[in-house]
């Protein structure tokens, strides 16, 4: 069952974290499983936003990529996007964006989104290293 970004924002509690992650996840390899637990520490929930398989790079069918995101045990809501990551992220209106080494030289469509309500975004550049993105220039509290 896919959650929309405001259905799972209502249910969660007052003063509840909550990080979202988005990208193809064609294969979950290190590297996203490195994000994702970067993203699960800093955070009381993680939901993930996986791109339509209509999406450039995306080589594996929808259902096995949610599957095999759903199956990690720090992910709470893995959600098969059927809307832009923008507005998605204007639904959910999540705490943290985290985004992926790809991203951090490049701009990010969600940048207004995520300044206008004022939330937290970094990249990902080394295992253990946070670092303020390109989409925001905010540190994480």
């Amino acid at each position: 069952m896919n959650k929309s970004g405001a259905a799972i924002r209502a249910a969660a509690p007052s003063g509840t974290r909550i990080a979202f992650v988005s990208g193809n996840f064609n294969i979950v390899h290190p590297g996203h499983l490195r994000l994702l637990k970067l993203a699960a520490d800093a955070s009381d929930i993680l939901v993930v936003g996986l791109n339509p398989d209509s999406s450039p790079g995306v080589s594996v069918p929808s259902a096995m990529r949610v599957e095999g995101v759903r199956a990690l045990s720090i992910v709470d809501h893995a959600v098969l996007l059927d809307i832009g990551v923008p507005e998605f992220i204007a639904q959910l209106r999540p705490d943290i964006v985290f985004k992926g080494k790809e991203f951090e030289n490049t701009s990010n469509p969600e940048a207004k989104s995520l300044q206008a309500m004022a939330a937290n975004c970094f990249s990902h550049r080394a295992m253990s290293s946070l670092h303020p993105g390109t989409c925001c220039a905010k540190s994480l509290p």
